[in-house]
């Protein structure tokens, strides 16, 4: 039976480089400078971006740093629940991260609050807003109604592609990658939205 001191936290039983080495070729073509990351978790991504030269905060309702030793090393975390009406306090950032939130967030508070808290974090980002998706649907909670097939790359990329283009009207979005994840979800995926540049 484990104790409390030996367990280790969610995150650090995880191996985040991969999915950060995913993101960075997308911020440093975008020439970012500064990384906010939320529900960041441990904040192991965030300690990354700090890691590898950028301004990097990141923020979470729960922090649970067991199994890291210099969990605030290059990077600010805050134990801060973040509510749609909190976003326009925020400063803006370069890049703005939503890792393995989305889900979260159509499975908690539906899929209204989460296009509406997803528009009002685009407005937060200067640069590049980072989505990743879950490849399962009960972890939507689209039990009775599933919107892609699971564990299905293309359904999965269709249905966020689609998704993520009828919330942000006006933003370029692109698929950037896989990043492993579990045995019974062995993927979860990547996208990057960029504000459309206005023509003349």
């Amino acid at each position: 039976m484990h104790n409390n001191y030996t367990e280790v936290s969610w995150q650090a039983s995880r191996d985040s480089l991969e999915k950060f080495e995913i993101i960075e070729p997308i911020l440093k073509k975008k020439n970012v400078t500064s990384v906010l990351d939320v529900g960041c978790n441990a904040g192991e991504i965030t300690r990354l971006a700090g890691k590898a030269g950028y301004f990097a905060v990141g923020i979470d309702k729960v922090i649970d740093f067991r199994g890291f030793n210099l969990p605030l090393q290059n990077a600010c975390i805050g134990n801060i629940e973040l509510g749609i009406n909190d976003i326009n306090k925020l400063p803006i950032f370069d890049a703005v991260f939503l890792l393995s939130v989305h889900h979260q967030l159509i499975a908690s508070k539906g899929d209204n609050y989460t296009r509406n808290f997803i528009y009002k974090l685009s407005e937060l980002t200067n640069k590049v807003l980072m989505i990743e998706f879950a490849a399962l649907n009960r972890k939507y909670n689209y039990n009775k109604c599933k919107q892609f097939l699971d564990n299905d790359k293309n359904s999965i990329i269709s249905y966020a592609m689609k998704w993520l283009s009828q919330s942000l009207i006006n933003y370029e979005i692109n698929y950037i990658g896989k990043a492993s994840n579990t045995i019974v979800e062995p993927y979860r995926f990547i996208f990057s939205c960029d504000r459309k540049k206005e023509e003349c």
